[in-house]
């Protein structure tokens, strides 16, 4: 005898493979930045660029949709928000932007640019672009390996943690009644 193995259904055996991406979403804030150009690029596991998989313009409210081309393969994605002489920024500091008042828009200074780094988790990706994605994208890209789970590393890294509600309250509620936010904090734990 021998017998041999099963002789059919080979994927009946093995978990069925998740679908690859095929688009990416988001809103780009460091103030919100309206004509900013995204750029998705995915990534080997070592973090080097393997190419640019889609690229979009953020609207008026910084929101973003890109479609990913056939090349992409199902990596992380870098996502690279840039400028060009389209570009605006509302100034998002109470002590103003280089001239700009607090909510007025004004052109990103020369060499803009802000990242983030997307995981794949299903067929659409969700992917902010602020300062903190910033940051954590800097410390997954100086690893040796990139991964969702030196991604996932890198968010509790730069996440606030619970003791720190004075810096990062437990409850902000914005409300546009005039141009200037009202900001409220409860500060209760």
């Amino acid at each position: 005898g021998g017998g041999g193995g099963s002789g059919g259904g080979g994927s009946d055996d093995r978990n069925d493979p998740q679908p690859v991406a095929n688009s990416v979403s988001g809103v780009a804030a460091k103030g919100v930045v309206q004509q900013g150009i995204v750029t998705a690029i995915e990534l080997n596991g070592s973090g080097v660029e393997l190419g640019a998989v889609g690229s979009a313009v953020t609207d008026a409210a910084g929101g973003y949709q890109l479609q990913l081309s056939d090349q992409y393969q199902g990596g992380l994605i870098k996502l690279v928000l840039t400028a060009d002489v389209n570009t605006r920024m509302k100034c998002d500091s109470f002590s103003g932007c280089s001239g700009a008042a607090f909510g007025d828009t004004l052109s990103p200074p020369d060499g803009f640019t802000m990242n983030a780094v997307v995981a794949p988790t299903g067929s659409s990706l969700t992917g902010q672009i602020t300062p903190l994605t910033h940051m954590v994208a800097a410390r997954v890209l100086s690893q040796p390996t990139v991964s969702t789970e030196s991604l996932n590393q890198a968010v509790i890294k730069h996440r606030p943690h619970p003791s720190d509600s004075l810096f990062f309250p437990t409850t902000i509620k914005l409300s546009s009644v005039t141009q200037k936010p009202l900001v409220l904090l409860d500060l209760r734990p």
